[in-house]
């Protein structure tokens, strides 16, 4: 057993000893291991950042368990529509990337998200939306 894994368990020991949370975390964490979230992601990107901001995402949906890749319209996923373009504002050397993208649930529900990153690092957006993709689809 690694490291982090031994101090996963004490930890929830710990805190199944003092309180009920640790079932809670345990529902998550296997709710998270059961079957992957379909998403599909529609980009009409236009500047290169927001091109590869696109492929931030898709690489990021790919490599997480928690989704699996549909095609478009597949019934019961959950649709990621990526923009266009990004904003962005130079802060001293380097550039800060802000991005909306739209979630949109096979029953009609929809929610904008927001988040920014460096523009050397886009994999940290790509992090947020899919966060707020496996948060929206669990409510």
């Amino acid at each position: 057993m690694s490291f982090a894994a031994k101090f996963i368990a004490i930890t929830l020991a710990a805190l199944s000893a003092s309180s009920g949370v640790a079932g809670h975390l345990d529902a998550r964490a296997s709710a998270s291991v059961g079957t992957p979230i379909l998403v599909d992601v529609t980009s009409h990107a236009e500047d290169a950042t927001a091109k590869r901001l696109t492929s931030a995402v898709m690489k990021e949906l790919s490599g997480d368990s928690r989704f699996a890749l549909a095609a478009a319209g597949v019934r019961g996923s959950v649709n990621i529509s990526l923009p266009s373009g990004v904003g962005w504002e130079r802060r001293l050397d380097w550039t800060e990337i802000t991005y909306q993208a739209r979630l949109n649930s096979a029953t009609g529900r929809s929610r904008i998200v927001a988040g920014h990153c460096w523009n050397w690092n886009l994999p940290v957006c790509a992090k947020q939306i899919a966060d707020a993709a496996a948060q929206f689809s669990s409510n």
